[in-house]
């Protein structure tokens, strides 16, 4: 009976994409060598970054990351974006950042239709242009357990490209608008509460802490602390 080893290492053929599986036997030695179709490693490949992804929360250093421009509108930039999505929608949010899952990238995915239906994918967006004021009771996905007030641009303009790298531009308001911008931020590496005032952040961090301090001793009951 051969105890085996398998070693996977990815490569490129001309124009496919192979995965080599080689297996060696102990007492007799054999090379297999199975070419995988792009489909399948692809699929392999995937697996593997679902695995690796994680929802950072404050205090994470690496949510004050500034990201990168995605230059690359391949297949695994699709792969992200549906991950992203998926996490989102499990996570009862409306909007996800790319750093928010370890990803330093500039991509951010929103929904804040009513029947969760209607996914929006911006990469490397930035604002052109806003106007007017609107206050705005926000939560983070980063920042579980906490919302407090933030004042935002009402109306805004927003020049992006889709998940394919064609140009989009569009204008938004309301609560798009306000998703929008939180978004980006967490692309510059701000988080909503760095718009709180020094004395209410610190009453905030001390709520966070306590917090999580609750959620280490017992499951949480999905309570929210407003900051006044």
């Amino acid at each position: 009976m051969y105890e085996k080893i398998t070693k996977v290492k990815f490569f490129f053929s001309s124009n496919k994409f192979y995965v080599p599986m080689r297996c060696f036997g102990k007492k007799q030695q054999h090379r297999d060598i199975i070419f995988l179709p792009f489909f399948v490693t692809l699929k392999l490949r995937f697996k593997q970054m679902e695995k690796d992804l994680e929802l950072l929360q404050f205090p994470d250093e690496r949510l004050r990351r500034v990201s990168k421009p995605v230059e690359s509108f391949d297949a695994g930039l699709m792969a992200l974006s549906d991950s992203m999505l998926r996490i989102m929608y499990e996570s009862r949010g409306i909007g996800l950042a790319a750093p928010q899952i370890n990803h330093p990238i500039r991509m951010i995915v929103i929904d804040i239709s009513e029947d969760r239906n209607n996914p929006l994918i911006f990469v490397n967006p930035k604002l052109t242009s806003f106007g007017g004021n609107i206050e705005s009771n926000e939560g983070c996905l980063s920042v579980p357990e906490i919302r407090t007030t933030v004042k935002r641009h009402k109306t805004i303009n927003l020049l992006a490209q889709n998940i394919d790298g064609s140009e989009v531009n569009i204008e938004a308001d309301d609560l798009l608008s306000i998703c929008i911008q939180h978004e980006i931020d967490h692309l510059d590496g701000k988080l909503f509460i760095d718009y709180v005032p020094n004395i209410k952040l610190q009453r905030l961090r001390k709520k966070i802490a306590k917090q999580k301090k609750l959620s280490n001793n017992q499951t949480p009951q999905g309570t929210t602390v407003s900051i006044v």
